[in-house]
């Protein structure tokens, strides 16, 4: 067990201390460089506190995650780095302890691969800095708030850093639904099973609450609506409550469908694998999810390949296919269009797929709580279509369902770790790492937005 214990900590140090390399290396730009020409104004602990309470009423709710972003703007590139090795460090132990049960380091090998499949090239949309600590450190911190489900004996300490993850971690929005999704679901399960609540569970989901209200009554949040509005998205006035659904629905499926993206490679064929080998020990019932894994597979893969050749041709007979409105498939403008009906029954067909083909048998709680956490991270992007702000800032507000379906991709994946080819998989899942880390560091050392096509397509509409 100490072996073990040795063996996974060098080997996620490993990672994290690369990550930190990589951070380190991004460049100043947007938002990184607006803040370190005005450093003067968030020096101290006690300004930056200031200063990102008075958003609260006049810009965001966002006041713990901003006021720690500061901290990271003007402290120096050396803290950032090490910060956010830490933070994915974090992360790295934290969906071990979930996933782990068994103590197998070839599972804690996927784990390390897997999580860097994280498309960190998202967080270069507002700049490096900015976009990290906004969404990348609450997720990693959400990681270890969850942990709290998994255990059975907490100390005073640890108890104390799991609300303050909960805490922190919730203020950005998207990542407060997931966990109200997930441990709402938790404490039902856990009080119809028991017919009690842990009361470390019981303080999260009152914290949760908290910092739904504090942003739900924020002041800022619709000041900032009012301020940019106009300059980003004057037509969001004119849409209705349909339409505003409508394009958060259109523009979440786009990015799984067209975003080419290394984790989506393996989110469609770890299912593959998997169902092969439930087929293989004589379970014939599991047929239909060997048809549906290969059929998800085709779609996802075609569809990037069709897309790949529409942006490298600009094919004519393509272009009817990819050209993405911005204000949502049922628009006035194309309402009768078969275009429009085709694209939406090819998104909820491919969501209806993901979510049959990794509805595997497991224990009904642990279950209940994937399917939670599947909805959450949906739902949590969809409700960006409801604000203007947040849906055009990019694609960095699909990091939260990225990394969400990564961590249900290894509750699959661990499963298979019996196989006598599981270091294969393994070789498949640090490739995929591997590409995303080129992708990354092409980002990091080009700067330019030629990785992002589908994204400059949907702002260019």
């Amino acid at each position: 067990m100490q072996d073990y214990k040795i063996k996974k900590c060098s080997f996620f140090s490993l990672i994290s201390l690369f990550i930190m390399y990589l951070f380190y290396i991004t460049p100043i730009i947007f938002d990184d460089k607006f803040n370190k020409a005005h450093a003067n104004l968030y020096n101290s602990f006690a300004k930056d506190w200031l200063a990102t309470f008075n958003m609260y009423f006049s810009w965001s709710s966002r006041t713990f995650v901003n006021f720690f972003m500061y901290q990271m703007e003007v402290h120096g590139k050396y803290l950032f780095a090490i910060i956010t090795g830490l933070f994915f460090f974090v992360m790295l132990m934290s969906v071990s302890t979930l996933i782990n049960d068994k103590h197998v380091f070839k599972l804690d090998v996927s784990i390390g691969f897997a999580l860097m499949t994280i498309p960190f090239v998202y967080y270069s949309t507002a700049g490096w800095i900015a976009t990290t600590t906004t969404y990348l450190y609450p997720i990693c911190a959400a990681t270890y708030a969850i942990t709290a489900l998994k255990m059975k004996e907490k100390t005073l300490w640890q108890q104390f850093l799991l609300c303050l993850a909960t805490l922190y971690a919730a203020n950005n929005e998207q990542v407060l639904i997931v966990l109200l999704f997930i441990f709402g679901v938790f404490s039902l399960c856990q009080f119809y099973a028991n017919r009690r609540l842990d009361v470390l569970i019981v303080v999260q989901d009152i914290l949760l609450i908290v910092d739904l209200l504090w942003f739900a009554l924020s002041p800022g949040n619709k000041q900032r609506g009012i301020e940019e509005i106009p300059r980003w998205f004057p037509e969001f006035k004119s849409m209705n409550l349909l339409n505003k659904l409508d394009m958060g629905f259109m523009t979440t499926m786009q990015h799984l469908l067209f975003a080419n993206l290394p984790y989506m490679f393996l989110i469609v064929t770890i299912p593959i694998i998997f169902y092969l080998h439930q087929l293989k020990t004589g379970k014939k019932t599991i047929r239909v999810y060997v048809v549906f894994s290969f059929l998800t597979f085709l779609l996802w893969s075609l569809s990037s390949i069709l897309f790949d050749v529409f942006n490298a041709t600009k094919n004519e007979s393509l272009s009817k296919l990819f050209v993405f409105s911005k204000l949502g498939l049922f628009t006035a403008g194309n309402i009768d269009s078969k275009r429009c009906i085709f694209s939406f029954c090819l998104y909820f067909f491919f969501l209806a797929l993901l979510f049959f083909i990794y509805s595997f048998k497991m224990e009904q709680n642990q279950y209940l709580i994937l399917c939670a956490a599947f909805f959450g991270a949906f739902l949590s992007r969809i409700a960006l279509g409801f604000s203007a702000t947040n849906y055009v800032s990019a694609t960095r507000t699909y990091s939260v369902l990225a990394v969400t379906l990564i961590i249900i991709m290894l509750f699959m994946l661990r499963r298979l770790t019996s196989l006598k080819y599981y270091g294969v998989i393994n070789i498949v899942v640090a490739i995929a790492a591997g590409l995303n880390i080129v992708v990354f560091y092409l980002q990091v050392t080009t700067g330019g937005l030629e990785y992002f096509p589908l994204w400059v397509s949907l702002l260019n509409a």
